[in-house]
């Protein structure tokens, strides 16, 4: 797989690509996530701590009416964590209808290690790592969770199967390099590399 780099640096080994990239995350409150990913599902501050971590600011109070939500169906969250089934999830969450992104996001929160973070910017960084082109993240739910299920999801177990790598290092790795490349879109006559 050739990797195409900001500037004329390339990269034909995803391992690289990860080690390059993996220093450059860099994202609000890293305490927020690393005390709280293991009791998510066991305490509802954690729970509700992870949501703040990843909106990056105070949850609005539709968002947090979300995440309450959310808590209320621990239960099938305790149950998905054990065993996860993609049909349970769908019909209990519905992340093709709405919130797909923090519904993915829940994934994560039951199995860190399993499910990668995703977001735009990884979106972006996947998109540019296979056709070396800058796309945006769908605005459509439907079309969001299909490539998250279909196809980034099963690109990134082959990729921590193939380095060996902890999920976490990819996720950050892929952030990174999404919010280079938003740089790049936003500025795309200033020089990079």
């Amino acid at each position: 797989m050739l990797i195409k780099g900001i500037g004329t640096k390339q990269y034909a080994d995803i391992s690289n690509f990860i080690a390059d990239w993996q220093p450059v995350y860099k994202y609000s409150h890293p305490e927020y996530y690393i005390n709280h990913i293991d009791k998510a599902l066991y305490n509802q501050v954690s729970f509700n701590t992870l949501f703040l971590w990843k909106n990056g600011q105070k949850l609005s109070a539709k968002k947090q009416y979300s995440v309450d939500r959310y808590w209320e169906k621990r239960d099938d969250l305790i149950r998905l964590q054990l065993n996860f089934e993609w049909e349970l999830f769908e019909s209990n969450f519905e992340p093709e209808k709405n919130a797909c992104v923090w519904k993915i996001f829940l994934m994560h929160i039951l199995v860190p290690s399993y499910f990668p973070i995703y977001d735009q910017h990884v979106y972006r960084a996947f998109e540019f790592i296979h056709t070396g082109e800058i796309h945006e993240i769908p605005t459509k739910n439907k079309a969001k969770y299909d490539h998250f299920k279909n196809i980034y999801h099963p690109w990134f177990q082959q990729v921590r199967k193939n380095s060996g790598l902890e999920a976490k290092s990819v996720d950050e790795a892929c952030f990174a390099f999404g919010k280079a490349l938003q740089r790049v879109n936003m500025h795309p006559y200033k020089v990079y590399g």
